[in-house]
């Protein structure tokens, strides 16, 4: 039955991308989204459901090994990770500066921030082993 499922998705896209977007509609209207760990609750449950649905259209080459070691791609981006860091320590110190009051737990908004790009950075990554 299950095959026959994926066969009936992998042949007809469209019907899979209603599928995806009308869930996605349903994860936007129903969970709030007031807080950073309830936009990280929801951009988690979309980052599954399109993933989930690639698959379903792709097949296995989604989740296909990539023979890249992260130190490749740490020495490759490094140029840019410092950049990043440049900019966020010269951010951190200009609102400082300010005399504005910060929120009240910044390591967990840290926290949450990260694992937000981390759901999208597996989005991205998992749409483009589809794609390509």
């Amino acid at each position: 039955m299950l095959r026959r499922y994926i066969l009936f998705l992998k042949r007809s896209p469209i019907i899979t991308a209603v599928l995806a977007i009308i869930y996605i509609m349903v994860c936007l209207k129903t969970v709030e989204t007031s807080t950073h760990f309830q936009t990280f609750i929801v951009r988690t449950m979309l980052c599954g459901a399109v993933c989930f649905f690639l698959y379903q259209i792709s097949g296995d080459k989604t989740l296909a090994a990539s023979y890249n070691s992260t130190g490749y791609v740490v020495k490759t981006s490094s140029a840019f990770l410092v950049l990043a860091a440049v900019f966020g320590i010269f951010s951190l110190v200009m609102s400082l500066g300010t005399g504005l009051p910060m929120r009240e737990n910044i390591p967990k908004e840290i926290l949450i921030l990260f694992l937000m790009f981390i759901s999208v950075g597996l989005f991205e990554e998992l749409a483009f082993r589809a794609v390509i």
